[in-house]
């Protein structure tokens, strides 16, 4: 099921790319791009041994993105290409690269987008060993605009993760469905609220689990050429479906995260970054009980 919804993703995706030029304005097309890196610090990094803080990490993230833009008949189309490298310390074969492309189609006060996303060699764990896994995404978005200044949305993000053969009791079909709501209060700041529901539904039963959430954020341009914005989100996971025998999914857990992005255009090409996320998870497990900060930042050059 999966692989055959990437499968039209990338379809619907490829045939957008190379629509023909009678349906085009050529004199409106332009190309847009942004390059940048972050330096950071992760603590918790994924995984953690039984009863012992899991280790710290440093890292690098290298990126860059480029999105076309045209005009046709009857809207606008946006293509988007991108890539990054993740390299990471104190960690071995920690390094992973990430792909990405997607397309917006836009008309009236309706935007319809698709994008596709590969991950390579990503770190997890549940119990404390390190293993090793890919990540294939695909993300369908609709938009609708109320008013000038409030819009509706809908997602729905469908995600394969693929263990190493030995852990392939592992291996999920992770689908969440979320809907959100935003308003302008000012030219300066606006609020979102949002709902979602996901579900993981893994090889193995005992991987398996379900869970509503929802979320919060601002937005806001404290100072001219500045971006705040700040999310907090809570997900429930329920791991009913284990069975008695498996004592570590025998648990409920709560997931709070709290985001901070915020942008500074120095200049007209270029700028700074600074990301923070903290994480927590509390668990009917005490042992299951755990906190992360991720902090990064960097500059970015926009060509």
């Amino acid at each position: 099921m999966l692989n055959k919804t990437l499968r039209c993703a990338v379809f619907a995706l490829a045939c957008l790319s190379v629509l023909p030029p009678h349906l085009l304005d050529a004199s409106d097309d332009h190309w847009t791009g942004e390059a940048g890196t972050l330096v950071g610090h992760h603590t918790n990094f994924f995984f953690r041994g039984e009863g012992a803080p899991a280790p710290s990490a440093n890292f690098v993230t290298m990126y860059a993105t480029a999105v076309y833009e045209t005009e046709l008949r009857r809207g606008e189309l946006q293509l988007l290409f991108g890539g990054s490298q993740v390299l990471v310390t104190n960690i071995d074969n920690a390094n992973y690269p990430s792909l990405n492309f997607g397309a917006e189609f836009k008309q009236g006060p309706y935007r319809l987008s698709g994008e596709y996303g590969l991950s390579l060699n990503r770190l997890y764990s549940e119990e404390g060993d390190a293993v090793f896994f890919d990540v294939n995404a695909a993300e369908l978005t609709l938009r609708r605009r109320l008013d000038a200044k409030t819009w509706i949305r809908g997602n729905v993000d469908i995600a394969g993760w693929h263990f190493d053969p030995v852990e392939q009791r592992r291996d999920s079909t992770i689908t969440r469905f979320t809907a959100t709501f935003r308003r302008a209060l000012s030219g300066r700041i606006a609020l979102r609220g949002e709902l979602m529901y996901e579900t993981r539904n893994a090889m193995g039963e005992e991987n398996s689990r379900t869970g509503p959430g929802f979320g919060v954020a601002l937005e806001s341009t404290p100072l001219a050429r500045t971006n705040l914005f700040v999310r907090y989100r809570r997900r429930a996971r329920n791991y009913g479906d284990a069975p008695p025998s498996e004592r570590n999914f025998e648990r409920d857990d709560m997931i709070d995260t709290v985001s901070v992005n915020f942008i500074w255009r120095i200049h007209r090409d270029w700028g700074l970054q600074l990301q923070n996320n903290y994480r927590r998870g509390t668990s009917t497990r005490l042992n299951r009980n755990y906190s992360g900060n991720m902090l990064a930042g960097g500059v970015f050059y926009v060509f």
